[in-house]
């Protein structure tokens, strides 16, 4: 009797350790199946990436182009607009100093009247060579001088300390 059982143990060993290669082997063939599968898709998109790297490297450098030109473009933009903002204060400036120097100009012209309306009642001449002639920088028939002519006038006026006296 204990052979009887030794033996049906031994056959229960050998078929259990048969079930487990088995089993064993299967594992291993699915694995082996799953890793053939991946190296297939794998292969595939390589053969992909190979076929379409020149594709792929030309359309990166077009988009990297068009992001340049862009930024390129606006910066262009940019520069125009302060252009324009810079020519606008440029003649708001040059507006603005005009009607400055011509004022100033009016007002030089106004004290000059005074005084020689003064000298004159003192008897003395204040156009020496007579009233036809005006001084230089006038335009003829007009209180209005060129601008050479103003800027030299405003020009002295700015460094005299003593703007009331001529």
């Amino acid at each position: 009797m204990k052979e009887k059982s030794a033996l049906y143990y031994r056959r229960k060993c050998e078929q259990f350790l048969g079930d487990i290669d088995k089993l064993v082997n299967a594992k291993i063939s699915q694995k082996g199946g799953q890793l053939l599968y991946e190296l297939d898709v794998a292969s595939r998109e390589l053969r992909v990436l190979r076929d379409n790297y020149r594709l792929m490297q030309k359309m990166m450098t077009q988009e990297l182009r068009h992001e340049y030109l862009r930024a390129i473009q606006e910066r262009d933009d940019k520069i125009a607009r302060l252009g324009e903002a810079f020519s606008e204060e440029q003649q708001r400036v040059s507006k603005a100093t005009i009607v400055d120097v011509q004022s100033e100009f009016k007002e030089l012209v106004e004290k000059v009247e005074k005084r020689g309306a003064r000298a004159t009642n003192n008897g003395l001449s204040v156009f020496p060579m007579g009233r036809s002639q005006q001084p230089p920088g006038m335009r003829q028939g007009s209180l209005k001088p060129n601008m050479q002519t103003a800027a030299l006038l405003q020009a002295p006026q700015e460094k005299r300390t003593d703007a009331g006296q001529f």
